[in-house]
């Protein structure tokens, strides 16, 4: 006898983090990283790190090296957190620059609501 049964991929919420935050990565992850299946990936890992600990959220083309390929089509990979900004107030967010591409054009923190999922996808245009 054979049963029938349906594969669905879903994303849950993540339980929103209270600010100020701050997040070395050396307790493991607590981001969720949507890369679907392009050669640039977020990746945890230890080929750069801010100088305080061992780790960090990097893009990698190979699952190791903190290393991108130029020419993917401007395909976009995220790594998203959830914060409670339930206190009105200004905000601001800053992250050491040896993680980001060096094209400052490239490199976006977009405010979203919880609610909208955030997908890998190929629709970054320069």
């Amino acid at each position: 006898a054979s049963s029938e049964y349906i594969v669905r991929n879903f994303q849950t919420m993540q339980t929103p983090a209270e600010l100020p935050y701050e997040d070395g990565f050396e307790a493991g992850l607590s981001w969720v990283l949507s890369n679907g299946n392009f050669i640039n990936k977020w990746i945890l890992g230890e080929a750069v790190h801010n100088g305080e600990g061992t780790h960090a959220l990097y893009i990698s083309n190979d699952g190791t090296a903190h290393a991108y390929s130029n020419g993917s089509g401007g395909q976009m990979v995220v790594a998203t957190k959830t914060f409670n900004f339930s206190e009105e107030g200004v905000y601001s967010v800053s992250f050491p620059s040896s993680g980001v591409h060096p094209d400052a054009s490239l490199n976006r923190i977009l405010p979203k609501e919880t609610t909208a999922f955030s997908a890998p996808g190929s629709f970054l245009r320069r």
